[in-house]
């Protein structure tokens, strides 16, 4: 399995647009708030060269900051055994690409309990998992 790529960007704008190697350019008062499981289909549809697994948000209802995971190929088998500096057990809210389950795990490592979400969804919030995210897995159909 692989890791995705974890980077931080000034804007959330800077960040879609480093996502999708260029392909999208969204205004710089563009809110992660607006992003939907469909527009994140779109953008792996163009010939790409990155492409997005998941969206992960700080607060529920999409509230920033936001991480972008990405990754050089449409959804297969990728990892995280821990996540980047400052997220871990933070995210409240997500979204994920129609091709990419997720499942996001207590502990570091996979360990404790998971929550598993399907593809192409958007979750205002995730109940129970708030900020508990040690871990997550990408894959083509859940549990990964």
């Amino acid at each position: 399995m692989v890791t995705p790529t974890a980077t931080c960007y000034s804007s959330f704008s800077a960040a879609i647009r480093a996502a999708t190697g260029g392909r999208v350019v969204l205004p710089a008062s563009a809110k992660p708030s607006s992003v939907t499981p469909k527009d994140i289909d779109a953008w792996n549809a163009a010939p790409a060269t990155v492409f997005v697994l998941s969206i992960d948000y700080k607060d529920a209802n999409f509230g920033p900051p936001s991480l972008t995971w990405t990754q050089s190929s449409d959804c297969g088998k990728f990892q995280a055994a821990s996540m980047p500096s400052g997220w871990n057990d933070v995210i409240s809210s997500l979204v994920t690409g129609t091709n990419c389950a997720n499942s996001l795990y207590q502990n570091v490592n996979f360990g404790g309990m998971r929550l598993d979400i399907s593809k192409n969804t958007a979750r205002s919030g995730i109940g129970s998992f708030n900020d508990l995210t040690s871990s997550q897995k990408w894959c083509m159909a859940k549990p990964c």
